[in-house]
């Protein structure tokens, strides 16, 4: 048994995941592992998310600062199989894995980073992956993107097919702007 700062004595966990921050990424990513059976422990910073969640019982939280070495401790970072750091904070993000890769060489490290930049510093930190929202949203988008003008090709496809007037041919609805080149078709 070992005592943590989040409570009463505890058994020690080995092979889960401690999340770092339980805003909506933290959050969504704990329901997926908990979907799939993994074990968990949750750290957070947000003293009203910590009752909240001590209250419902659901999941082991550990309140405190996600770079302080005692509180990864209490949530069991070098017992654990993989540690994801999703808070906003990109200092802090930085910091708590470089004090996590400190405390566990072996541990699996995902981060979240704003930009592309600190996405090398966390690699050189020891992330073993990271997600950058910038890149992470720009990938979202032209998925949706590309969706939504597939999904409207293949519906006036599928008007012109169907024997409407004028299907055949695009007109060319631009207005003169002084270019006196030929368009080219």
């Amino acid at each position: 048994m070992q005592t943590s700062s989040d409570g009463p004595a505890r058994e020690v966990m080995t092979g889960h995941v401690v999340i770092a921050g339980f805003g909506p990424v933290g959050r969504a990513i704990a329901d997926r592992l908990e979907i799939a059976g993994v074990s968990l422990v949750v750290i957070e910073l947000n003293p009203n998310t910590v009752q909240r969640q001590s209250r419902i019982g659901k999941r082991r939280i550990v309140y405190g600062d996600v770079t302080n070495e005692e509180v990864l401790a209490s949530a069991g970072v070098r017992e654990a199989s993989a540690f994801v750091v999703t808070v906003p904070d990109e200092d802090s993000a930085l910091r708590a894995v470089r004090t996590v890769r400190e405390m566990s060489p072996t541990v699996f490290i995902a981060a979240r980073t704003s930009y592309l930049s600190g996405s090398f510093k966390a690699h050189q930190l020891g992330a073993d992956h990271v997600t950058v929202e910038e890149v992470a949203t720009a990938e979202t988008m032209q998925r949706e993107v590309l969706a939504q003008l597939r999904k409207r090709a293949g519906a006036a496809a599928s008007q012109g097919d169907s024997g409407q007037a004028g299907g055949g041919e695009a007109s060319d609805t631009s207005t003169d702007t002084g270019n006196l080149s030929e368009p080219t078709r």
